[in-house]
C-alpha cells in the first residue's frame, strides 16, 4: 500500500524495476490518501516509483520487494 498527499492535484505514479522497465502507471485520483498495489507477480528486488504532475517529477521512492 502506498501513502499520498491529499492535497495535490491529479497525478501520475510510474514504477520502474532495477533494469529500468516500466511495471505499471496508476492514475492518482485528489483527495485519495492511498493506493494498493497488486505486486503479487512482480520478481523479488528493487523498484523505484515516481510521483509525477502535470509532466514534472514531484518524487520518488524506492523499495523492495522480499519474499
Amino acid at each position: 500500500m502506498v501513502t499520498l498527499p491529499t492535497d495535490i492535484p491529479e497525478s501520475q505514479l510510474t514504477i520502474y524495476d532495477a533494469q529500468g522497465r516500466l511495471m505499471t502507471t496508476q492514475l492518482l485520483k485528489p483527495g485519495i490518501p492511498f493506493l494498493e498495489l497488486n505486486v503479487r507477480d512482480w520478481a523479488p528486488g528493487l523498484y523505484l516509483g515516481s510521483l509525477n504532475l502535470d509532466g514534472f517529477r514531484m518524487g520518488e521512492v524506492k523499495f523492495n520487494i522480499v519474499r
